[in-house]
């Protein structure tokens, strides 16, 4: 017997507890699940959530996808790193902070900001294109 199709409703709950939840999101559900518990959207229980148990099951959830259209990563986000440098057995040096900068921006696709005080305390800040 085919599972019916998703209601409005339990399509924009299943859409929100990804959120909430994150790229874990179906081992969470299905874990709600397999404990006999109501998950949890926004602190308070799901029934919707815990019907598709029944309505449709594990089996189902492991092979659903979120329409992508409603399912996407945010097209551009920040990443704030701070690190003090440090050196083992002596003082860092400059060219200690360097590496470590180095290091740091290996990858990154915009560096919008990077600092280094007399410290030699590090602070980049990327700003990351489309996914």
């Amino acid at each position: 017997m085919p599972t019916p199709p998703l209601t409005q409703d339990q399509l924009q709950q299943l859409q929100q507890f990804a959120v909430q939840e994150g790229r874990l999101w179906k081992g969470r559900l299905r874990d709600a699940w397999m404990r006999g518990q109501q998950p949890k959207l926004n602190g308070e229980s799901s029934a919707t959530l815990y019907a598709l148990r029944n309505t449709h099951g594990p089996s189902w959830l492991a092979g659903y996808r979120l329409p992508a259209a409603e399912w996407s990563a945010p097209q551009w986000y920040e990443v704030t790193v701070r690190v003090a440098v440090k050196a083992k057995g002596r003082p860092p040096t400059s060219e200690d902070a360097e590496l470590l900068v180095q290091h740091l921006m290996d990858g990154w696709e915009a560096v919008e900001h990077l600092s280094l005080d007399d410290s030699l305390n590090c602070q980049a800040v990327q700003v990351k294109g489309p996914a």
